[in-house]
């Protein structure tokens, strides 16, 4: 069994870069360590692995300092930030198009908690299930005209307001969810059972009106592209929240090569991170898109290097 690495002090940690040739001796400067003393080093290696071996390679072209490293993840934060904006916008947009189309179609209460109302599409979770997360959303959601409502279900039933609603029976649970209406709660719901509920909500036995298509529509993205989109949107929005590293990291989803921002994408290996930034300034709507994707290339015109690995996900060689 290997042994546990040590825990190493920022002496170690700059002569340990020194011995695996991460740097040449005596490039890391005061500046440098001291940013060293302020950041996990294991994540500071996530980066500085990947630009050894793209500087190695000859794959990006700048000097071979820590420095280099930190203006990386520099460029990171300051994409994440516009990033985190985008992910905003776009969660509030399929919000207000989910709670617009839905309304116009099905009673706005009742009839979005009942799973029987719900298509089942072979997901990981049965539509019981589902309706169970939605239902858990809901009780811990903290605004007060929805807590009202469901206290004075509760009060009514002679019951306390519980938790979760795991191992209640479905039909108990419609009782204390009474009378909430879908815009009431929907901001409740996580990106994840929101994606879900915006494909899952219609059992039309007409596929092409299901309201997912409807919302596709809306925000003006193509509907065979929509759901793999929405994980692609789901996936970004987890690793910006989580603030993992971005750079040099492969997708989950990939996305197809296509649509309005096709040809910032066209050099950009298909699992590449940089194509997921794209299909987010998609989800901005019609009349923001273009904008966001000009911010978003300003930025990355700043730092090729950075660039180059949000373009790519691996040695060449």
């Amino acid at each position: 069994m290997a042994s546990t690495p040590p825990f190493l002090s920022l002496d170690d940690r700059v002569e340990y870069l020194y011995t695996k040739h991460y740097f040449p001796k005596d490039s890391i400067t005061e500046p440098d360590r001291h940013r060293l003393g302020e950041i996990n080093f294991h994540y500071f290696i996530g980066y500085a692995r990947n630009f050894r071996m793209l500087h190695d390679q000859q794959l990006i072209d700048t000097p071979k300092t820590p420095s280099q490293v930190f203006d990386i993840i520099d460029t990171e934060t300051e994409i994440s930030i516009l990033l985190y904006k985008g992910l905003r916008r776009a969660v509030l947009l399929l919000r207000h198009c989910i709670i617009k189309h839905y309304c116009d179609k099905y009673p706005a209460t009742g009839h979005f908690l009942e799973s029987s109302n719900f298509i089942d599409l072979g997901s990981e979770y049965s539509n019981e299930d589902f309706a169970t997360r939605i239902a858990n959303d809901i009780l811990r959601y903290s605004e007060k005209c929805v807590v009202d409502i469901i206290k004075g279900n509760c009060t009514d039933l002679h019951i306390s307001v519980p938790k979760t609603c795991n191992a209640m029976d479905p039909n108990k649970t419609q009782e204390i969810l009474r009378g909430l209406p879908l815009w009431s709660v929907v901001d409740s719901f996580s990106l994840g059972h929101l994606s879900e509920f915006i494909i899952r909500c219609d059992t039309d036995q007409d596929s092409k009106e299901h309201i997912w298509r409807r919302v596709a529509e809306e925000i003006d993205f193509k509907a065979d592209r929509f759901h793999r989109g929405l994980d692609s949107l789901r996936s970004l929005r987890n690793l910006v929240s989580h603030h993992a590293r971005l750079w040099m990291r492969p997708t989950t989803y990939s996305m197809p090569k296509k649509g309005l921002f096709r040809k910032e994408i066209a050099h950009a290996d298909h699992r590449s991170m940089v194509i997921a930034f794209y299909n987010l300034a998609s989800f901005q709507g019609r009349d923001t898109r273009r904008a966001f994707a000009g911010e978003l290339k300003a930025i990355l015109d700043q730092n090729p290097a950075y660039t180059y690995g949000i373009s790519h996900v691996g040695s060449k060689r």
